[in-house]
């Protein structure tokens, strides 16, 4: 049986849990679903981002680079990912599940973020927590 990830970002923690209920009551297993994020806030959310198994578990999405970053832009900024390994079969009602339980528009959240300043991600940008190596003499 084949599975696949889908991933959700959320401005509260309690949009995230009603949505992990729905795709509970919808048949995933809840040992499929986790929800990250920083109880804190913005403010402190910052502290999220330096545990080395959140950028692992950002990498197990399989989603492509700028979107692994967007999420942890939306997480620095206070938001909660959820991320469920959906059985075959139940992908097309958890993805309805996703989006009536009030999940953000990441491509909009993005764009008003590079409206107000943030960069985005840059392929030649090393990832969070990464070191650039140094240039060869």
């Amino acid at each position: 049986m084949t599975e696949r990830t889908l991933t959700a970002m959320y401005d509260t923690r309690g949009a995230a849990e009603t949505a992990r209920d729905d795709l509970v009551a919808l048949g995933v297993s809840s040992g499929a679903i986790g929800i990250r994020g920083s109880e804190g806030g913005p403010a402190t959310a910052s502290t999220t981002t330096e545990e080395p198994g959140f950028w692992a578990s950002l990498a197990d999405l399989f989603a492509p680079d700028e979107d692994r970053h967007t999420y942890a832009e939306g997480m620095r900024r206070g938001a909660y990912l959820l991320s469920a390994r959906i059985p075959e079969g139940l992908e097309e009602p958890a993805l309805d599940v996703l989006e009536r339980s009030g999940a953000v528009d990441i491509d909009e959240r993005a764009e008003s973020w590079r409206q107000g300043g943030w960069q985005g991600y840059e392929a030649q940008t090393p990832a969070y927590g990464a070191t650039a190596a140094a240039p060869a003499p």
